[in-house]
């Protein structure tokens, strides 16, 4: 068995990757040529995807195996469950951060349902049977969220989007994205890297209809 590399993960779906870090909504948004309306939609919608997100951690949470079979206390048990922790609590202060960021922006919060793609998304993650291949993808969408809003920022001048761009891309999200969480999925031994790479690529399809979905309606 071999550990996953999240480098190899990124480079083996590559395109995919840089139509789902780069796209053309975030390049919109960096470049300050976003229709309001369309990051109305995407702000909404995204309030809701971060509820199911919020949710679908706890199923992690609760699949750590802490003392389920043992009285071992064992440290990388406790420390994934400190991980998901703080990622539940930053999940529900990003929904509850939205209706603010919204009114901010001059646009108008609304209490919506999922949309196609939203719940698509969700959906996605709920099906995933293990701890395992739901930290894989847990990292692959916020690895793609990070470098995304990056490549936004990396074109930004005198952004009206400053809120948004420094807080998608400030340091204590580098550190769950490119330290812990990374760290999490290089711990995981397998024999079949091909399942790891299906569910990045998927991912990564995922978020672009997520960005698309924004853009379309």
């Amino acid at each position: 068995m071999t550990s996953i590399s999240t480098e190899e993960l990124i480079e083996n779906n590559k395109d995919i990757y840089l139509k789902s870090s780069q796209h053309a909504f975030l390049t919109k948004l960096g470049e300050s040529t976003l229709d309001p309306t369309a990051l109305e939609r995407f702000l909404n919608q995204d309030r809701v995807f971060a509820l199911g997100y919020s949710k679908w951690l706890g199923t992690i949470a609760g699949r750590i195996p802490l003392l389920n079979n043992s009285n071992i206390v064992e440290d990388e048990d406790v420390k994934l469950l400190h991980l998901m922790s703080f990622a539940i609590s930053n999940g529900l202060r990003e929904v509850n951060m939205f209706p603010n960021t919204l009114k901010s922006l001059g646009l108008k919060y609304e209490s919506v349902d999922a949309n196609a793609a939203c719940h698509d998304y969700i959906k996605y993650l709920y099906s995933l049977p293990n701890n395992d291949e739901a930290i894989v993808a847990l990292w692959a969408l916020e690895k793609v969220y990070l470098d995304g809003w990056g490549y936004a920022k990396s074109l930004a001048k005198d952004s009206p989007y400053a809120e948004l761009l420094n807080n998608w891309t400030a340091p204590s999200f580098v550190q769950f994205v490119d330290i812990d969480l990374k760290y999490q999925v290089e711990r995981i031994k397998t024999n079949d890297i091909s399942k790891f790479n299906d569910i990045f690529a998927k991912v990564c399809q995922l978020e672009i209809a997520f960005w698309e979905s924004a853009l379309l309606q």
